[in-house]
């Protein structure tokens, strides 16, 4: 049975959407939230703006789209992908499929990172729509493209 997990920044996530085999008890944190909370400055925890739950916040933007919202996850490079960006670029592998950690973002071709977001240019966010992998409409003459997450 899936279930919602929840506990930290704005994450909500299905259990198994996120590569969790085992809900776990009491509070849980997304990988995010996890190394804000557990980050270390001279031995001592760095809380960098508090969250409703005390858990520290740290600046993290996925590789993958112009976000940091949400459900992120860590890459073999120590930056951050959100799962669902990951799941629809077909060269992103993932460590382990069923932790899904890390996210492996080498094989992603440069061309997919040089393609202008069509939902992202045309809400008028220049800088947005040329930030992230997108995907290609596979519709047999579409040319439009567009990053994973803003489908969902």
């Amino acid at each position: 049975m899936k279930e919602m997990l929840g506990g930290c920044c704005v994450c909500a996530d299905e259990n198994g959407c996120y590569g969790i085999q085992e809900v776990p008890e009491g509070e849980w944190l997304c990988a995010k939230c996890h190394v804000a909370a557990n980050s270390y400055t001279n031995g001592e925890v760095k809380r960098n703006g508090p969250l409703s739950n005390g858990v520290g916040h740290i600046e993290a933007r996925c590789e993958l789209c112009p976000f940091g919202y949400g459900a992120l996850k860590r890459t073999e490079q120590k930056g951050w992908a959100h799962v669902i960006c990951a799941l629809y670029i077909p060269e992103v592998r993932f460590g382990d499929v069923h932790s899904m950690d890390p996210v492996i973002l080498s094989d992603v071709p440069m061309e997919r990172f040089e393609k202008l977001c069509y939902i992202c240019a045309n809400a008028g966010d220049s800088r947005a729509a040329q930030m992230g992998a997108c995907m290609s409409c596979n519709k047999s003459g579409c040319k439009v493209n567009v990053v994973a997450v803003l489908l969902f």
